[in-house]
């Protein structure tokens, strides 16, 4: 047990000062055998008639590690929702799930 609370405790040590930060507001998963591999984009308006997705990172990772990561962000959404309020979805999401 003490050697997951080292672990943790590294973790906030970490310096992300410097790291890549990146807005999205698009995303696309590809599943793979072994991977899946994330594309995330901006959706940006051209004009009133087009749009173009201007791609901005692809991150693969093992599918436990996806699963995982799917988890700590399906619970920090629940924490978030019951401090603020349910998070919206937009009507062009939810036509895209069907």
């Amino acid at each position: 047990m003490e050697t997951k609370a080292k672990a943790k405790a590294a973790l906030h040590d970490v310096d992300f000062s410097n790291a890549p930060s990146l807005y999205v507001n698009w995303s696309q998963i590809l599943l793979g055998p072994w991977d899946a591999r994330m594309l995330l984009g901006e959706f940006v308006p051209s004009s009133s008639e087009t749009a173009a997705i201007l791609p901005r990172v692809s991150v693969t990772m093992a599918l436990p590690h996806l699963k995982a990561f799917v988890e700590a962000a399906t619970a920090a959404i629940e924490r978030h929702e019951k401090d603020h309020g349910k998070i919206p979805v937009s009507p062009a999401e939810k036509d895209a799930k069907k």
